[in-house]
């Protein structure tokens, strides 16, 4: 396929509507927060929309670090401070659980295979 082709097939859109600028915040330690603070096209503040709060986190776990994300109904900054360490337990525990039901989900696959003869020295 030629290059011509290929951009003629990726059609890029940007939601103008939705526009966004981020900002990060982080203790250096185990928080991350971002803000994604709505703006006009022309990148003026858009007062219209609230501002959407993030945080990103990492569990240590046997095969290293796991990221945790959560989102938090939060309007300030100094707020989304305070729901961070309650969002990331409830996102923590969402990611244990779901984790739980992929190994029975497994587990109950691998149930219903043959299993193969043991193998002999």
């Amino acid at each position: 396929m030629s290059t011509e082709n290929e951009s003629q097939q990726i059609r890029m859109h940007i939601n103008e509507a939705k526009l966004c600028r981020e900002e990060t915040y982080t203790d250096g330690e185990a928080a991350a927060l971002r803000q994604l603070i709505p703006i006009r096209p022309d990148g003026t503040p858009d007062p219209s929309r609230r501002p959407v709060f993030m945080g990103m986190t990492h569990v240590a776990t046997e095969a290293g670090p796991v990221p945790v994300h959560c989102h938090m109904e939060a309007t300030s900054l100094e707020e989304a401070v305070r729901e961070f360490p309650e969002a990331a337990r409830k996102a923590l525990e969402r990611l244990v659980a779901r984790a739980r039901e992929l190994q029975e989900e497994k587990a109950g696959q691998d149930a219903g295979r043959p299993r193969s003869a043991p193998e002999t020295a």
